[in-house]
């Protein structure tokens, strides 16, 4: 996960206008990114698209670089204007991406699991307890 996190953190960087809509764009919101600031945008929403094994670190990236164009008057603009992206989806979006601390509801069910196979190697039946 470390490893790809690296990767992906740098990995639009250098990317082209041409590259970005021929190789992403069925995922593309603005299809035929006018601009420098429409591009920086469309390369960050990438990271956002569903990702069954690394979505949550792409999002994290997604909302650091999210974050830096938000402090951009250029971008800001654009994201509110054309992507409807401001503070608050900003931070609803935060408040979604739960990378840097464990899902309460997979640690509840990873101990389950842990306190099963114990009680099974200590062989208590299930209903005894």
């Amino acid at each position: 996960m470390n490893e790809h996190y690296l990767i992906a953190n740098n990995f639009f960087d250098g990317v082209t206008r041409n590259q970005l809509i021929e190789g992403f764009d069925d995922l593309l919101y603005c299809k035929d990114v006018p601009t420098r600031e429409h591009l920086d945008i469309e390369k960050v929403l990438l990271y956002f698209h569903a990702n069954r094994w690394l979505g949550k670190p792409y999002q994290l990236i997604g909302l650091l670089k999210l974050n830096q164009l938000l402090g951009s008057s250029a971008h800001q603009e654009l994201l509110l204007n054309i992507y409807r992206i401001d503070d608050a989806w900003f931070h609803d979006k935060m408040g979604k991406v739960d990378v840097l601390r464990p899902n309460l509801n997979s640690v509840v069910r990873s101990s389950a699991y842990i306190l099963r196979d114990v009680l099974r190697k200590a062989r208590f039946p299930l209903g005894a307890l």
